[in-house]
């Protein structure tokens, strides 16, 4: 149920910044599948550098402004 959850607030807050989406997002609601789809699938390196903990994402993710 935790994990449900926090899928569906990670969809809310997409939406949220659909400005900066790379494509036009217009619905009130996400799926699940689709949160899935496009932001958790998205491949991201954890970087430890300067007392700091960052997120590197790959070239051609589209969805790295949103996130």
């Amino acid at each position: 149920m935790v994990a449900f959850n926090l899928l569906r607030g990670l969809g809310q807050e997409v939406i949220k910044r659909a400005g900066l989406a790379p494509q036009k997002i217009n619905i009130p609601r996400w799926r699940i599948k689709t949160v899935l789809k496009n932001i958790v699938y998205c491949a991201v390196r954890l970087v430890r550098h300067a007392g700091r903990i960052e997120l590197r994402f790959g070239k051609r993710c589209r969805w790295s402004e949103v996130i």
